[in-house]
């Protein structure tokens, strides 16, 4: 589990490094789907840290890292998908590519942190 947690990390990292060279930007879009700017490059890097952090120092660290990103991003997803083409709060990049990013990111993540939960509890 911590080891799922630094390759995400690694992901988000990587995502937030690549939207700040123009050469893989093309009005504005990564990749020519995901809409990025300066916040969303940020919070990117942010959490791809956390994910590395979390992944090297404990499980239960890793376990809450899954659930607070998990029910962070899907927040970003859900106000992505009502705000569509515009901005989140006039200033987070937004487009649909990049809402469906943050909703599998949000699943993959709620699954790792919560489901993890539930096993432990089983035992």
């Amino acid at each position: 589990m911590r080891g799922i947690a630094i390759i995400i990390g690694i992901v988000l990292i990587a995502l937030g490094i690549l939207g700040m060279f123009p050469e893989m930007v093309w009005n504005h879009l990564l990749f020519s789907t995901l809409e990025v700017n300066w916040a969303v490059n940020t919070i990117y890097l942010i959490t791809g840290i956390c994910g590395i952090l979390t992944g090297f120092i404990t499980t239960l660290g890793t376990r809450l890292f899954f659930e607070v990103t998990g029910i962070l991003y899907g927040l970003w997803a859900i106000l992505g998908f009502v705000y569509g083409q515009d901005p989140i709060f006039g200033f987070i990049a937004n487009n649909l590519a990049t809402s469906w990013l943050n909703m599998i990111i949000a699943v993959i993540t709620l699954i790792l942190g919560f489901g993890s939960a539930q096993k432990k509890e089983e035992k």
